[in-house]
């Protein structure tokens, strides 16, 4: 499903629901996790998700933060920027991998 949360638009996927089915009208509490990377948003702001022609509208209720392992990320600060490798090492060739294992640290329930 694609969130909506302000200036966030991130896919996200739905850990678990309050009801098995939903219509039009009903309610529901929905704990999911963002799929990239985590964002910064907080209680009460509105958000909107959708997946195909669903779509639904809510209010964030609560954070939880993700304690599970491999929680741990290494700080942005920490690595050396693309400049600073080609300073040190100038014939160096860069090359940047995908890790599928991207743990994320906020899970949001609304």
């Amino acid at each position: 499903m694609l969130v909506y949360c302000g200036s966030i638009r991130q896919t996200a996927s739905i850990l678990s629901m309050s009801e098995d089915c939903l219509r039009t009208g009903d309610k529901a509490l929905v704990h999911f996790r963002f799929i990239k990377h985590p964002e910064y948003i907080k209680p009460g702001q509105r958000m909107v998700f959708r997946e195909g022609r669903t779509k639904a509208v809510g209010n964030v209720l609560r954070l939880i933060p993700h304690s599970g392992p491999g929680s741990t990320h290494t700080s942005r600060a920490s690595k050396p920027n693309k400049v600073q490798q080609n300073r040190q090492n100038p014939n160096a060739q860069i090359s940047e991998g995908v890790d599928g294992n991207n743990p994320v640290e906020n899970q949001t329930a609304i």
